[in-house]
């Protein structure tokens, strides 16, 4: 079991869980970005995957390479302190870039803000306690799917792949997929001792609270 919710943590990684959310948009509500051609869209996919995510996983290498960090677990949270500063960097770059462009939703532009929120109250907190990344990263997913099925009251959306067709997925089956996933994380970062429950539940508060100050920022 230790194996297998090691394998949980590392794919349900909050960098991952976090650009999957940026990218959900264009799966649920394509309409609602003024592209111009399949070339605009690619733009942002490679602008989302970079930033939100390869970059600060990037940086996070290259400090276990040069040793600021031991290891990519930093089960120390002072390790958490340099990465946690350029994960921020990163997420700040990228909701700057989503909210000056009208091509973008603003529904988008409060999940960028929601994220940035997230890191910076994590790394204010981190000084305090070993608070789990992981569990905001779970928190900030369920909300975040939340508050745009809200915004766009979707209660449905079309999903196409290829060699299958399409398909109708009701939205509702995807928050309830949502709030498993963010169980499942918690439950492995339990499982792992890498927290204690209140840094657990500490963190989906954190999670869900960063993205309700976006939405009411925005």
């Amino acid at each position: 079991m230790v194996h297998f919710f090691r394998v949980i943590s590392y794919l349900l990684h909050p960098l991952a869980i976090n650009m999957a959310l940026m990218l959900s948009f264009l799966v649920f509500n394509p309409y609602s970005f003024l592209f111009q051609d399949e070339k605009d869209k690619g733009v942002f996919v490679i602008m989302a995957v970079a930033i939100v995510f390869v970059i600060p996983l990037v940086v996070v290498a290259v400090m276990k390479g040069i040793g600021l960090i031991s290891s990519f677990r930093m089960m120390d949270k002072k390790e958490r302190i340099g990465p946690l500063i350029a994960i921020m960097t990163c997420y700040i770059w990228f909701f700057i870039n989503l909210y000056n462009n009208p091509v973008y939703p603003d529904e988008l532009s409060i999940l960028a803000l929601g994220s940035c929120l997230a890191v910076g109250m994590g790394f204010f907190i981190n000084n305090f306690s070993k608070i789990s990344l992981h569990a905001i990263g779970a928190g900030g997913l369920v909300c975040g799917l939340y508050l745009s099925f809200s915004s766009f009251e979707l209660t449905e959306f079309k999903v196409t792949f290829p060699l299958l067709g399409s398909f109708w997925i009701s939205s509702l089956f995807v928050l309830i997929l949502s709030v498993l996933i963010a169980g499942a994380i918690g439950t492995a970062r339990l499982y792992l001792n890498a927290h204690r429950s209140r840094d657990v539940f500490g963190g989906y508060l954190v999670g869900i609270f960063a993205f309700l100050m976006a939405n009411s920022f925005l």
